[in-house]
């Protein structure tokens, strides 16, 4: 509405005004790439992410952000270091965020998912919930699931996870880490908002369908784009095409039983 953008213009002004002056530290700047990204202006983003990098060439958000932002990037994942700042920062207001603010529904959704595909009560003896930041699809899923584990890069988000004392293990690694070294299987892998910080899933989908069980489930969330493979979007988040997730399932044994666009 109009307070909110005189607000916003307001901030603008004062902010782009201690950067002219050289006033600014990294806080003030990282304000202002958050009003630009609510602006959708990419050119100003761009500026601000650049001068971050300038203040600290290895700050893990301003690089793979600006990075974003390239027309033609060729990066194939979120680094680790982005992920766990990322959701490291996040991880206290992350659940009202998402529930409050931006109306979340793919855990709800990957509860629908299992109501019409399974029987009701604890049906997977072992379940794995990869990337599961503060538990909200573990705790839609964990009446199906026996025994559920919990796997992220996030310290943060694992505290608030464990918090839920619906996890029998948690664990913080890298999914393919933990999927290459642990010794069970699994009846059903979830990943839900996960497959965003990956581009290139091929080896992340290899080393899922070794762990499932015969006849086990991948259940996931993705976000979808035109193309051949995948994107980088603006966003920092990655989408990709729908064959190539088609395809990478299949080249490792897996198909898609059930689907549904949220």
């Amino acid at each position: 509405d109009v307070a909110d953008e005189a607000t916003r213009d307001k901030a603008i002004f004062y902010l782009t005004t201690l950067r002219r002056l050289k006033l600014v530290d990294a806080e003030h700047l990282w304000m202002l790439h958050s009003i630009y990204l609510t602006t959708e202006d990419s050119v100003e983003r761009k500026s601000v992410l650049d001068e971050l990098l300038l203040q600290n060439p290895k700050d893990p958000l301003a690089d793979h952000l600006s990075e974003a932002l390239r027309p033609q990037s060729e990066r194939q994942r979120c680094s680790p270091e982005y992920v766990r700042t990322l959701f490291d920062q996040a991880s206290d207001t992350f659940d009202r965020e998402l529930l409050d603010k931006l109306d979340y529904r793919v855990p709800r959704r990957i509860a629908e998912c299992l109501e019409q595909t399974q029987p009701r009560g604890k049906c997977f003896k072992r379940a794995l919930d990869l990337g599961c930041g503060t538990g909200l699809v573990g705790q839609a899923v964990h009446p199906w699931c026996n025994e559920l584990i919990g796997v992220d890069l996030s310290p943060g988000m694992l505290e608030k996870a464990a918090e839920r004392e619906i996890y029998d293990a948690l664990q913080q690694a890298d999914m393919e880490s933990f999927l290459s070294t642990h010794l069970h299987s699994f009846e059903v892998i979830f990943a839900g908002d996960v497959l965003i910080y990956v581009g290139d899933i091929s080896a992340l989908f290899a080393a899922i369908s070794e762990r499932l069980t015969r006849n086990g489930q991948f259940i996931f969330s993705i976000e979808l784009c035109d193309g051949p493979d995948f994107r980088l979007r603006p966003s920092g988040r990655f989408a990709h095409g729908y064959d190539y997730v088609v395809k990478a399932l299949e080249k490792n044994g897996l198909r898609v039983n059930f689907e549904e666009k949220i």
